[in-house]
């Protein structure tokens, strides 16, 4: 039996409780996704020097960029972690191509007044990459879809499944869960853009991004 038309046309992955997750993308799941080699997933879109995904068209038989969305990779990384000369990173990555990098890629050092570690930095990049969609939206109105990749699970899990239930409380005094200020905002930041129309997902990449089937998707971004 053939897939029901709608099901072409959406990528919301169910979760284990059995409802949909409308925070999560997995193209293994979506059948828009599912059959494109992850190489040729991730495509440049060098006059506008972002990153779409690219879909299968069922009726048309044929892959297409789909340019409502928007693909951009955050990432944090932290030498010497809880020494004396720890010093944390950060980078969003809006994709490049053999001849130039995106004029949105960016990177840094984590600010020395916050905690020097890998999680921070992430976190930062996150809430950097959120600042540069709320300008790339307005500069390009075709972009509905964002995509935000990482290589932790950890963050995915918590924007996709646990940040409602912390946000229902102000954060505790001892802040149990590091940067629990910042990544609450960057949640409110994004239902806020839900709530003007915009699909927000986050997108979990595999730790080893070297293999060809992930290269596009991973980008070997460094820090």
């Amino acid at each position: 039996m053939a897939p029901q038309k709608d099901l072409w046309y959406t990528d919301h992955v169910i979760g284990e409780n059995g409802l949909i997750n409308k925070r999560l993308f997995d193209p293994d799941k979506a059948l828009m996704y599912a059959s494109i080699p992850k190489k040729d997933l991730v495509v440049y879109d060098k006059d506008r020097e972002i990153s779409h995904l690219r879909r299968t068209r069922p009726i048309f038989n044929d892959i297409k960029t789909n340019e409502s969305t928007l693909v951009v990779q955050i990432a944090g990384s932290c030498h010497d972690e809880g020494g004396d000369s720890a010093q944390a990173g950060w980078q969003v990555f809006f994709g490049r191509d053999h001849t130039a990098s995106s004029k949105w890629n960016s990177r840094g050092p984590l600010n020395r007044a916050m905690k020097q570690t890998a999680w921070s930095a992430l976190v930062e990049a996150l809430r950097y990459a959120m600042d540069d969609i709320e300008q790339m939206i307005a500069v390009h109105p075709k972009i509905k879809d964002i995509r935000i990749a990482s290589v932790s699970s950890e963050l995915v899990d918590i924007m996709t499944v646990k940040i409602w239930d912390w946000t229902k409380h102000d954060a505790p005094e001892d802040d149990p869960v590091p940067c629990f200020l910042r990544i609450k905002a960057v949640h409110n930041k994004i239902e806020s853009l839900v709530s003007d129309g915009y699909d927000v997902k986050f997108w979990q990449i595999p730790q080893d991004t070297n293999n060809d089937d992930w290269r596009m998707v991973g980008w070997r971004i460094t820090l």
